[in-house]
């Protein structure tokens, strides 16, 4: 599994928060790779050249609050020895011009 996430302030009047969570499976042979591929598929290169990159499930991340549901969260602390799959994806942006 992957987190990849980012906070982004463009202009600062602004931010973005975008998170994927993955298996990594693609056509790279490292999971990691594909991973960031996923990241930039959904919310382009720009967020991408700004986004961390972490092994495992990283609910703790930046606008956690605004990504990831209680359930979510809940759902993954039961489950996360037995997630066989998974694909997550969310953002949101706040303009605060």
């Amino acid at each position: 599994m992957y987190t990849v996430y980012c906070e982004n302030f463009g202009t600062g009047e602004g931010v973005t928060y975008a998170v994927v969570i993955t298996k990594g499976y693609g056509d790279n042979e490292d999971r990691l790779m594909n991973a960031v591929q996923k990241f930039r598929d959904k919310f382009g290169g720009y967020l991408t050249s700004s986004a961390t990159v972490e092994k495992g499930i990283n609910l703790d991340i930046p606008g956690a609050e605004f990504l990831i549901s209680d359930a979510l969260e809940k759902f993954v602390a039961e489950h996360h020895d037995k997630i066989g799959g998974l694909e997550y994806s969310a953002s949101i942006h706040f303009n605060f011009s």
